[in-house]
């Protein structure tokens, strides 16, 4: 399926932003079984943002209402646009350049797709393994809880009154 609108340069920014500030990146699979799948997923309450991403980007939309009817009454139903395989790889790499928090995470998916998307379950047991220690990095990146501890930022000094005539 083709996308009704081709992405501008703007949107590939703006699809950047949405996967840094909404978005979630995995690799899914079990190094038992072989087969593994790269998606970038989206969730939101807010289905304009969703269809903005399947107009532009293809992908699927998944209802979330059951998780939610579980939860109670108070949560909002919820949707998730998601985009899988090659074409998560292929949209990753166009938003490379402009993410802020998920580049090491896209940087990471794309590695992996590129060991094991040409050869799927016929990859071999060397680049298995690495792709194994992919997802598992990848996975360590978006585990919740507590963030690794961030450096502190550089402290500058000014000589002289900024505020002078």
């Amino acid at each position: 399926m083709e996308p009704t609108q081709e992405p501008t340069e703007m949107d590939i920014g703006k699809m950047a932003v949405i996967i840094d500030c909404e978005g979630h990146i995995a690799i899914t699979g079990s190094p038992k079984t072989r087969y593994h799948q790269l998606q970038v997923t989206i969730g939101s309450k807010d289905f304009v943002i969703l269809d903005w991403c399947f107009a532009r980007f293809v992908g699927a939309v998944y209802d979330n209402s059951g998780r939610t009817d579980r939860r109670g009454p108070r949560y909002a139903p919820a949707k998730r646009w998601r985009i899988q395989n090659r074409d998560a790889s292929d949209l990753l790499e166009r938003c490379l350049d402009h993410f802020i928090i998920k580049r090491k995470q896209a940087e990471i998916a794309i590695h992996f797709w590129k060991l094991y998307g040409p050869y799927g379950s016929k990859t071999s047991e060397t680049d298995l393994l690495l792709c194994e220690q992919l997802r598992l990095e990848l996975r360590a990146l978006t585990k919740r809880g507590p963030r690794p501890t961030v450096p502190e930022p550089i402290k500058v000094e000014m000589s002289g009154n900024l505020f002078a005539n």
